[in-house]
């Protein structure tokens, strides 16, 4: 790691700390990890990494989970340079993925940015945590509906086939469309799945984007043990 990324990292743990803070969660920042309730085994990491001869960046999430299972997720931020390009990183990843991370392993759900249910599975019960659909247009002035029922429907009818081991996992699904070429992506812990990917592919999207459009969302799933993974439930709107 050269010592400008270290330097960006560092940045990038002072933000999220401040971050979790900002949510009534106790953390602390130590190098390029933020640390919460000062527990070395319950850690998260972001880091920047720009995409060579691009202004392209792609933030990396890293996160300790129940067991010391590791989440991980990626968000790219496209701008005209490389900061503007962390700073739409940065914003994709608190929209779309932050506050799914805050209710499942950091304690506190907050309803009007995600979507809690409890799924039930051969080995037990899970809870699983949505988060916003992300969109992005080529066009400002157009917008694209999000297949919020249709996607909670069909991920619920499979996600008692997903939810294996007991462990926290995460899943992420992305589609996209660029001058009518579509691109799909159904991961589940960073890997491609194709139970995901088949119900990816049968939603209702918009197909009459001119240039660019897509769509992305995270979810969590952690394995109850006594009762929910998260302690509050809350709303952001009401900080």
């Amino acid at each position: 790691m050269t010592a400008e990324a270290s330097a960006t990292d560092r940045a990038l743990a002072d933000y999220l700390a401040k971050l979790l803070r900002s949510h009534d969660v106790a953390a602390s920042a130590r190098g390029d990890r933020v640390l919460v309730d000062d527990d070395e085994s319950r850690w998260v990491r972001l880091s920047a990494a720009p995409e060579p001869g691009a202004p392209f960046v792609r933030l990396h999430v890293d996160a300790a989970g129940p067991g010391g299972a590791v989440v991980s997720d990626s968000v790219t931020g496209w701008r005209d340079d490389v900061a503007s390009s962390t700073q739409d990183a940065l914003l994709h990843f608190c929209v779309g993925d932050f506050h799914v991370l805050l209710a499942g392993l950091w304690g506190v759900l907050e309803e009007d940015q995600v979507r809690h249910h409890v799924v039930s599975a051969v080995d037990g019960s899970w809870d699983l945590y949505l988060g916003s659909w992300v969109s992005r247009m080529s066009d400002p002035a157009r917008t694209i509906v999000a297949p919020d029922a249709a996607f909670t429907e069909a991920l619920l009818r499979i996600a008692p086939e997903l939810l294996r081991g007991r462990r926290v996992m995460a899943g992420r699904v992305y589609v996209a469309v660029v001058r009518g070429e579509w691109t799909y992506e159904a991961m589940v812990d960073l890997q491609a799945n194709d139970a995901l990917d088949a119900v990816l592919r049968a939603l209702p999207l918009v197909h009459d984007v001119v240039d660019y459009g897509s769509q992305r969302l995270f979810f969590l799933a952690v394995a109850r043990a006594d009762g929910p993974a998260h302690a509050r439930v809350g709303r952001c709107a009401e900080r």
